[in-house]
């Protein structure tokens, strides 16, 4: 975040424990549609919830679950139509190009989602926010995600079904991806806040990628 004593300073202080749970019931309810849109408002009272600037400004989300429902079918139709996508295909190299298609599917209906949920959150001051990235330049992220992972995965086709080089190979090209996605989601997060504008706060992500 900003430097230290900043009145612009947004700290999120959240148990991880708890946060992993709702944020994990809110995922899995995307795939039955029906209490995702309430799940989501929940995780999102709960997050807004924990976030406090320095000066004492809190944020708040104002939705409801009706406000989002419409907007969460998208979700839960690209998951679903991955999840059969890959039951039914058994070529490995098929099966990854169309994991990066759906990745920029479900990418792009969680555009739509965020750009519903910026302005609902609103400071105690009342200004409200605003996404400002746009869909373009949201996609080209998530394909630099899809490539952390898929480009490793491309590699492990030409390791040998098994044995010792097998598993070393494996190993490594599993360590390859996390550093990859541990590097690019800081690189994100600098990027994703910078887009966030409204009312006098601007959002930071400050962090050594190492």
């Amino acid at each position: 975040m900003s430097n230290e004593g900043s009145p612009n300073r947004l700290e999120f202080a959240v148990e991880p424990i708890p946060y992993f749970v709702q944020a994990l019931v809110t995922g899995l309810s995307m795939l039955i549609y029906v209490p995702a849109a309430e799940q989501l408002t929940k995780l999102l009272h709960y997050a807004t919830g924990k976030m406090r600037f320095a000066d004492g400004t809190t944020v708040s989300f104002t939705g409801t679950p009706a406000l989002l429902q419409p907007h969460l079918l998208q979700v839960t139709i690209v998951i679903w139509a991955q999840i059969i996508l890959n039951a039914i295909i058994d070529d490995p190299l098929v099966q990854l190009v169309v994991g990066v298609a759906m990745s920029l599917g479900l990418a792009f209906v969680s555009y739509q989602v965020l750009r519903v949920v910026a302005p609902l959150l609103v400071t105690n001051h009342g200004s409200r926010l605003e996404f400002s990235a746009s869909v373009e330049d949201y996609l080209k992220w998530q394909l630099i995600f899809t490539g952390c992972s898929a480009v490793p995965a491309l590699l492990g086709l030409l390791l040998p079904a098994s044995g010792f080089f097998a598993t070393i190979g494996s190993i490594t090209l599993a360590v390859m991806t996390l550093a990859l996605l541990g590097i690019a989601t800081v690189f994100y997060m600098q990027w994703f806040g910078s887009k966030f504008t409204g009312g006098m706060r601007l959002v930071r992500f400050d962090a050594n990628p190492v």
